[in-house]
């Protein structure tokens, strides 16, 4: 399983196992857990989903988001 997290200064980042989110020590904030995938494409549909770009997508995935294949899953 891959374990999604949106960080609190931006972007995306993946554990191999769940880990609590601490909070920042500067700003008091904290990452967001987002779920558990069993693969990249999971995550891409999932970041489409949240509205990320095509390009952050394929960025951090390594793959190409087509939305009107995705549509009927969201």
């Amino acid at each position: 399983m891959k374990h999604l997290y949106e960080n609190h200064l931006g972007g995306w980042y993946v554990l191999d196992r769940y880990e609590e989110p601490e909070y920042c020590e500067q700003c008091g904030d904290c990452d967001r857990y987002l779920g558990s995938f069993e693969d990249n494409k999971e995550i891409a549909i999932e970041l489409f989903k949240r509205n990320a770009t095509s390009e952050g997508i394929e960025e951090f995935t390594g793959l190409k988001i087509h939305p009107e294949l995705v549509e009927g899953d969201a």
